[in-house]
């Protein structure tokens, strides 16, 4: 996200602790000094006070989130389910990943074909486990067919209330299969701020074949910090954040790339952090994308096919010459690998004439626009940055479109390249057509337009909270439909033509 701030409560609570810790005179020789802690701590509250004002209004929840989920008493009840696509072909397995308080002795996924008819029993990798008691279970099922609704359960068998309520969801489809694709895409998405949101992407049922996230899930950190001195909040806001959405993520593909938000507890850095809860640590624990099967890492980068489409997700926060989250930053992430190369060999290889006709489109997801008529983000110059590492790739390789989060908007923009706005528009256009879907919502507000709209942006709106609906309707027609979450009334559409085949 583009902005954060620390709460006016907070300089008043850090007064207060100061008062009461000299009061109680736990540094009695230290008594004469009473007097001037006094005028310090009202001078910092004054003086917070006056700067509210250029502040955005502090999240209205300042409590930790309470977690939903009912425990058992020995903690094994399963919570966070989340599913996505995996496996060497397209449609012969999911990865499905999920929680529980404390480590049980066996896991399993069960599933079939028929509701509470499983033939198919597959015992948990692991768990994991990277702070507290909670343990993170991940399975790999196999034998599946393309576009086949499986419906499962997940947990320990053995233990009384150890399983979950039945799910299903449907497989991918297979390389090459021409049906529409509809995809719900939208980044930016809280646990505040975001239940219309949320309510939309629910009531979507089958008019939708997956889900993708553009990164920023939860804001975790953000509401760790309201609470500095307990790192509690970070992982209660991700266990609330799972079980809000529990409903979608383990009934459909649910396919995630990482945001700025994921980095680590703290907005500001990862000072203060424990090491477990930096470096994306909660993030790659809680999700298993496909990166094995396309030579990708954790699930900071990878690539997979769905049809007449080649999705490849990057890390817009690593991994690449000044990367805005590295190990130069405040966070000190990565490094995961050679992310560049990596992109470079996939881009190379979905654009083989062979490979572009059996999956004419080639779409990339990453949190980070590279471009955007939003100005001041952090660090200064990111969208350069990126612009550097990914423009030109993206261009040499034909992809059709760019679809990121990150800004607190909704952006339309032209196909672009270098600045240039291409000449023939959508219809068939040489350059990457470029999209900002931030608006699902949070707590930190929408983006403000500072600067007037350049050319190379069609459309921009930061009034609503929304989501979109991408629609690959045949090899050369693509449509995206932009949503308001309160009204569900329609906010833009567009349609992308590019000619097939491509090379």
């Amino acid at each position: 996200s583009f902005s954060f701030s620390f709460s006016f409560s907070f300089s008043f609570s850090l007064s207060l602790s100061f008062l009461l810790w000299f009061k109680q005179g736990r540094e009695r020789k230290m008594k004469f000094l009473f007097p001037v802690v006094v005028v310090v701590c009202l001078f910092l509250a004054v003086s917070e006070g006056r700067e509210r004002k250029n502040r955005p209004p502090p999240p209205k929840n300042l409590l930790p989130p309470t977690p939903k989920t009912p425990l058992d008493e020995n903690g094994t009840v399963p919570f966070g389910i989340s599913a996505a696509f995996a496996g060497a072909t397209p449609g012969s397995a999911m990865a499905i990943t999920w929680s529980t308080m404390t480590r049980t002795n066996i896991s399993f996924v069960m599933y079939g074909r028929k509701s509470n008819e499983y033939t198919h029993f597959i015992p948990s990798e692991g768990p994991t486990s990277y702070y507290q008691s909670f343990q993170y279970h991940t399975v790999l099922t196999k034998d599946m067919e393309p576009s086949t609704q499986y419906f499962y359960r997940v947990g320990s068998p053995h233990i009384n209330g150890g399983l979950s309520e039945e799910y299903s969801f449907t497989t991918a489809k297979a390389e090459g299969d021409s049906s529409t694709i509809r995809i719900a895409v939208f980044g930016d998405m809280g646990i505040d701020e975001s239940q219309d949101t949320m309510a939309r992407l629910k009531a979507l049922g089958s008019d939708v074949d997956f889900y993708y996230h553009v990164g920023d899930i939860g804001y975790a950190d953000d509401h760790n910090e309201i609470d500095p001195l307990n790192n509690k909040a970070y992982e209660e806001t991700w266990n609330t954040w799972q079980d809000d959405m529990v409903n979608v993520t383990a009934s459909y593909g649910y396919m995630v790339c990482p945001g700025n938000h994921e980095a680590s507890c703290k907005t500001s850095g990862d000072a203060g952090c424990p090491h477990q809860l930096n470096n994306f640590t909660a993030y790659n624990n809680r999700f298993r994308m496909p990166s094995p099967e396309s030579g990708g890492v954790e699930n900071m980068w990878y690539s997979f096919n769905y049809g007449m489409v080649h999705f490849i997700s990057i890390s817009t926060e690593t991994d690449y010459h000044d990367s805005p989250e590295g190990p130069k930053s405040l966070w000190h992430a990565g490094p995961f690998g050679d992310q560049m190369d990596w992109l470079e060999q996939d881009l190379v290889e979905a654009n083989l004439p062979e490979n572009r006709k059996l999956r004419p489109w080639i779409v990339v997801i990453g949190h980070r626009p590279i471009y955007s008529s939003v100005d001041g983000d952090f660090p200064p110059n990111a969208i350069h940055t990126l612009q550097e590492a990914i423009e030109d790739k993206l261009y040499d390789n034909n992809v059709d479109m760019y679809i990121n989060g990150h800004v607190h908007a909704y952006e339309r923009l032209y196909p672009v390249y270098k600045y240039e706005v291409d000449p023939n528009g959508y219809n068939n256009p040489r350059f990457v057509t470029p999209l900002v879907i931030g608006n699902a919502g949070c707590l930190e507000g929408v983006s403000s337009f500072t600067t007037d709209q350049p050319d190379y942006v069609a459309y921009r709106n930061n009034r609503a909270w929304g989501y979109g609906i991408l629609t690959i309707t045949d090899e050369e027609n693509l449509t995206l439909q932009a949503f308001e979450a309160d009204d569900n009334s329609l906010l833009d559409e567009f349609t992308l033509n590019r000619q097939y085949p491509r090379n």
